[in-house]
């Protein structure tokens, strides 16, 4: 079984905006920006062209992609469905992790903030667990000595 995510897909309600919120909250590229034509085949615009030519040409991009090391973050305009992604855990250098803490504003909710690790409710109502080199998955309770009694 593969153990390295290559790609999230998230559905969100502005999908310029949230191109524009995910790069500057985690220091993600632009892999490249898509529609979905009539003939029900997906089309990339051009390098270099941007949203305003995408509408100038009276294309609706439906689906773009943004890239961090190996991993993808694709983002699909709409609002999110069921079964859809609550929260994702990541495992990044420390140094990426304060960079992330530094880009947090108000329109996050912090729910853990400690040296190696930085828990958040994003602007799009998903949780990003984010965790150092060496931490790997402890359930929440074991990890705070919280235990049920049975």
């Amino acid at each position: 079984m593969a153990t390295e995510v290559r790609q999230i897909a998230l559905f969100v309600p502005d999908l310029q905006r949230a191109e524009e919120y995910y790069q500057r909250l985690f220091g993600m590229d632009l892999v490249g920006r898509e529609a979905h034509m009539e003939d029900n085949l997906w089309y990339t615009l051009p390098p270099g062209k941007t949203w305003e030519d995408a509408r100038a040409a009276g294309v609706e991009l439906s689906m773009l992609a943004l890239k961090r090391g190996s991993l993808v973050l694709a983002l699909f305009p709409g609002k999110p469905r069921a079964g859809q992604i609550h929260m994702i855990g990541l495992n990044m250098p420390a140094r990426d992790i304060s960079r992330i803490r530094k880009r947090l504003s108000s329109a996050e909710e912090i729910l853990e903030d400690r040296p190696k690790a930085l828990t958040f409710r994003d602007a799009y109502a998903i949780i990003w667990q984010i965790h150092g080199p060496g931490t790997g998955f402890r359930s929440s309770g074991e990890a705070h000595g919280r235990w049920l009694e049975v």
